[in-house]
């Protein structure tokens, strides 16, 4: 396994070269933020660190019609019969530039990634810096067609935050929207509602993830932030994302040891709903999204 750390004061960041640049370790300000696994391949390898997702989520059939050509990933998911998540998280990237802080890391594909008829560039750019892990991901379409790009992290935070911490005194924030419902499949119905109690303690900052099983999908509301706070330490981290993450997908297992704060450009299985606007990128063009995780104290939290 390629892992690189970057170091800037008493903050680290391990980055998996050879599985996708996934960023598995995070400390910083006495924070352990971000699930780790000692296994080079873990039980589910997208509930460690923050796997990059491309097709995000699922694609039921696998496959979908964009401008009028097909793209068929295959089927990963044989009780869905869906596409999950997609192969970038496997996928071996190349470290381009460094320093003790910063990391840019480069996939190239020349269309033989999961079949997708496209030329691409993908790049994750990590750097730490004032008490933050700022992430840009770029893609870049080396084609002469429109490249669909349905992309996100399933970012996987522990809510057990140092280990002294205590996860019952875990509260959940989330700026979201409307909810999606979704099918025994876990695939958009069509339909969408408004707010319940686990909505409305998200938006209060007042979910407790240790209490409640939730696997919810949210349109994002004003900015999308997202944070997670101890009570007891008085100390948490703020989650921020580019206004093209316009959904959210918030997991948390059994309610017992991580939260998934997932930032998603689109919502599930986009190109194969009416009227779902999907994500592209022109022939030539080259887009960047930008995120942040920050640790803050108990007397910002009323600035978040």
């Amino acid at each position: 396994m390629n892992i690189i750390e970057l170091k800037s004061g008493e903050s680290t960041a391990k980055i998996n070269l050879s599985k996708g640049a996934n960023c598995v370790s995070l400390h910083m300000n006495g924070l352990n933020i971000l699930r780790q696994t000692n296994s080079d391949e873990p039980d589910n390898p997208f509930l460690y660190g923050m796997p990059p997702l491309f097709p995000v989520n699922r694609i039921s059939g696998g496959k979908f019609v964009f401008e009028g050509r097909n793209y068929d990933f295959g089927i990963n998911e044989e009780s869905t019969s869906c596409q999950l998540h997609g192969e970038l998280h496997r996928q071996c990237f190349t470290l381009a530039k460094s320093r003790n802080d910063y990391a840019l890391c480069i996939f190239k594909s020349e269309g033989e990634y999961m079949n997708f008829p496209h030329s691409f560039t993908f790049e994750t750019e990590y750097e730490l810096k004032n008490g933050s892990l700022h992430i840009r991901v770029g893609i870049e379409n080396r084609s002469d067609k429109n490249m669909p790009f349905l992309f996100g992290f399933h970012t996987t935070f522990n809510l057990k935050l140092s280990d002294t911490s205590d996860i019952k005194s875990v509260r959940v924030g989330a700026l979201v929207g409307k909810c999606v419902e979704r099918d025994k499949d876990y695939l958009p119905t069509g339909e969408k509602y408004a707010d319940d109690k686990i909505t409305g303690d998200l938006l209060k900052g007042r979910f407790i993830p240790a209490k409640v099983p939730v696997s919810r999908h949210y349109e994002v509301l004003d900015d999308g932030k997202m944070f997670i706070y101890d009570l007891d330490m008085k100390k948490g981290i703020i989650y921020e994302n580019d206004t093209a993450y316009t959904h959210r997908l918030i997991y948390n297992g059994s309610a017992d040891e991580y939260i998934c704060l997932e930032p998603q450009n689109c919502i599930v299985n986009a190109p194969n709903i009416s009227g779902e606007y999907v994500p592209f990128v022109l022939p030539g063009e080259k887009k960047n999204l930008f995120s942040s995780i920050t640790v803050f104290d108990g007397s910002q939290t009323s600035d978040i």
